[in-house]
């Protein structure tokens, strides 16, 4: 395996955790912003 190979290997698999952390973060709003009243 090439470093080039590699490297856009190790691109593709942060970009994609990325998108999931986003993606988890967004979940995690949304019982808030339907329920502000249960958190207050």
């Amino acid at each position: 395996m090439s470093a080039k190979t590699m490297v856009s290997t190790m691109a593709n698999y942060v970009r994609r955790l990325e998108v999931i952390a986003s993606e988890m973060q967004i979940t995690s709003r949304l019982p808030i912003a339907l329920a502000p009243d249960d958190n207050a």
